[in-house]
This record gives structure tokens, C-alpha cells and sequence, in this order.
């Protein structure tokens, strides 16, 4: 019965999600409820509801330390203009997350990256940019390798290294092409 319910909650609606975060949380099951959270507070972060994201992320984080709970809650507190706050919860969520996650450690340091990048330091933000370059290459995403590449190029360029930003420009190209 478990299974089975578990199976549907990856087509459920919004709705849907929502209830069965709300049984989570009554539950203290912290798994499904952290799953729903990342879940919903993902598919939100697109539609520019980070309020309503970190409200649910918040809620979950009363029962489970989710390493994707803080990773969501930080991009959305980072949107928000909390970036100190945001910085404190990817570390968090960077020291939380399994050696065997790449994936999403790549992106939490990725995402780090960027609030160092916009805060104007930019010596940290480049080497976190290398790391998470180092993790997409490891574990061959392309996607997160051109991401990357490409805030890489935007520091450069900006520092006025034109033909470092030039060549990491056309390393993202070659890797969008490869998306395509």
C-alpha cells in the first residue's frame, strides 16, 4: 500500500503534494516530507513563489535537516535578498549532503559560487566555480559543466580578462551544442 501510494505522489498535483507534505509533517516523517518540500519548492522557484517556498522549507526543517530542504530554501532566500542567510544554508546544506548525491553537490556549490560572484568576491566564487566543474565533469553533466563555464566567463570578463572569458565563453558554446 505504501509503495503504491509513494508511486502516485510523483504525478500528484500541487494539491495533491501539499497534502501529503501536510501528512508528513503530522507524521514526523521526515523523508517524504523532505522530498515534497524539494519537490514543490523547486517547481516554485519558477514561478517566482519564494515566499511560499521557504514557508514550506521552513516548516519541513522543523522536523528533518534535508540537505535539499536547505539547498531550496537557500535559492529561495537568495531571490529574496537574504543572502547571508542563503549562504549560511548552502553551506549547511553542502556539509549535510552524501558524498554519493555529485549531482546535487554540484549544484549547491555552483549556486554558492553565485552569491560570492554577486557579492564581489569574486577569488571564492571562482573557486567554488572549479569545484562544481570539477563534480559536472566527474560525473559527465553537461548542462551543469556549461553553466558553469559560462559564470566562470562572466567573472572574467568582468576582471577584464577578455580572452579567458572568451575561451570559457566557447567552451559553453561547444557544450550548448552538444545539448542541442
Amino acid at each position: 500500500m505504501y509503495r503504491l501510494w509513494w508511486d502516485e505522489a510523483k504525478t500528484a498535483t500541487e494539491a495533491q503534494k501539499l497534502e501529503i507534505h501536510r501528512l508528513a509533517l503530522l507524521g514526523k516523517n521526515g523523508e517524504i516530507a523532505a522530498q515534497m518540500a524539494d519537490n514543490l519548492a523547486g517547481s516554485w522557484k519558477y514561478q517566482s513563489r519564494f515566499r511560499e517556498a521557504v514557508h514550506l522549507c521552513k516548516s519541513t526543517l522543523k522536523i528533518t535537516q534535508d540537505y535539499r530542504v536547505l539547498h531550496q530554501i537557500a535559492r529561495s532566500e537568495e531571490q529574496l535578498g537574504e543572502v547571508e542567510q542563503a549562504q549560511q544554508n548552502y553551506q549547511q546544506a553542502l556539509e549535510l549532503c552524501p558524498e554519493t548525491d555529485e549531482k546535487e553537490k554540484a549544484a549547491i556549490i555552483h549556486n554558492l559560487a553565485f552569491t560570492y560572484a554577486n557579492r564581489g568576491d569574486v577569488e571564492n566564487a571562482i573557486a567554488l566555480y572549479n569545484q562544481s566543474l570539477e563534480l559536472w565533469e566527474r560525473i559527465d553533466d553537461v548542462q551543469g559543466k556549461a553553466a558553469t563555464l559560462h559564470e566562470l566567463g562572466i567573472i572574467y570578463a568582468n576582471r577584464g580578462d577578455v580572452e579567458k572569458a572568451i575561451a570559457l565563453h566557447l567552451l559553453t558554446l561547444v557544450w550548448f551544442w552538444v545539448l542541442a
